[in-house]
């Protein structure tokens, strides 16, 4: 009881701490009794054949004196929600290149990113090995048919030079987008133009790639495990987290400074991380279907049936092998797709509630 109780009181607390409504005399906020808080907390804690009997005690024994709720607990991840908007005001408005990496006390930036770190571990099951011969669709709009040539040239990213700005890099900077699916490739560029058609080539990885994968819901440590309670609060956020960064964000201009948070997360992860990652995998925003970004350009991709890569001129002054692709496309399986946009409209309501 001392070991349940003292996790009991970290993720809950009773709910007069709630803000209180007036007009309708109820606290406001999430609130459960003492036995659905027993088994919120401790579900997982006890073998399916005793589970019943076993909160059932724990909750007589705490009593039903109290409703609680888990808002302002130790537990709660709110604080963390503000430093991911504190963190993204920051780069957006005031700092985005310099990071006071001594004293992370007054900079939001470095303390946020710091914390951040504590997603890329192989224990909580976030990083994986996306495995050789995985199949990678990637896809670029276009007015006519035949105007886009079926080669990992025309399809892959483009060269460093001429790299437009996207959510996770910024302009100059070259990365891999592709999908897991033609649809969800297909629907991920469809907004970035008024093109009809849609040429995806469907590329193959070569070699094991390491990612940190935020599709799955990651093994969260016990909550009766005290000592692992910073790493439970962080992965608690991951929802909220992946939600933020894959928010929709409209082409209008604007996409130049609403992209920098999650472009200076990626380049963090990149180059900052414990575990060498090869890219990121996020849940669509149009289809929740899986999306990547991998950690290559334009040099990383060939075609099929491509001779065998000769170093460049880098490589051939330091000495250093080619580098053989990370990715290669069939030019067989290159198809041409109708885009199809469909648009909702919902009503605006006037401040005394009417439809207008």
């Amino acid at each position: 009881m001392a070991t349940f109780i003292e996790s009991f009181r970290y993720f809950f607390t009773t709910s007069d701490e709630l803000p209180w409504d007036n007009e309708d005399g109820v606290y406001v906020g999430p609130q459960f009794d003492t036995r659905e808080a027993v088994y919120e907390l401790a579900a997982d804690a006890f073998e399916p054949a005793v589970i019943d009997d076993a909160l059932e005690l724990v909750s007589s024994a705490i009593g039903d004196d109290n409703e609680w709720t888990t808002w302002g607990t130790a537990a709660d991840t709110d604080d963390l929600d503000y430093e991911w908007t504190q963190f993204a005001e920051t780069v957006k408005h005031e700092a985005r290149f310099v990071f006071l990496d001594d004293d992370t006390r007054h900079d939001p930036t470095s303390r946020f990113l710091r914390k951040l770190r504590e997603y890329v571990n192989e224990k909580n099951g976030l990083v994986r090995s996306l495995p050789a011969g995985t199949p990678v669709f990637r896809g670029r709009l276009c007015e006519k048919p035949g105007a886009i040539s079926p080669t990992a040239e025309a399809l892959g990213p483009a060269p460093r030079g001429r790299a437009a700005a996207n959510r996770m890099s910024p302009q100059g900077i070259s990365l891999f987008y592709g999908s897991s699916d033609p649809e969800t490739a297909v629907a991920e560029i469809a907004g970035h133009g008024v093109d009809p058609l849609a040429v995806v080539g469907r590329f193959i990885t070569t070699r094991d790639l390491t990612v940190l994968d935020l599709t799955v819901r990651p093994r969260l440590p016990s909550p009766f495990d005290q000592g692992r309670r910073r790493e439970y609060r962080m992965l608690s956020f991951l929802g909220s987290f992946v939600s933020a960064i894959t928010a929709p964000v409209i082409p209008d201009g604007r996409q130049h400074v609403e992209y920098v948070p999650t472009q200076v997360v990626t380049e963090y992860l990149r180059r900052v991380a414990a575990v060498d990652l090869d890219g990121i995998v996020l849940p669509s925003v149009q289809t929740g279907r899986q999306t990547f970004v991998l950690f290559f350009d334009s040099d990383g991709v060939a075609n099929g049936t491509d001779e065998p890569t000769s170093p460049s001129l880098r490589d051939e002054l330091l000495g250093l092998p080619a580098a053989p692709p990370a990715a290669i496309l069939d030019p067989s399986n290159v198809a041409t797709y109708r885009v199809t946009r469909t648009y909702g409209i919902e009503p605006l309501y006037s401040l005394r509630g009417a439809s207008v």
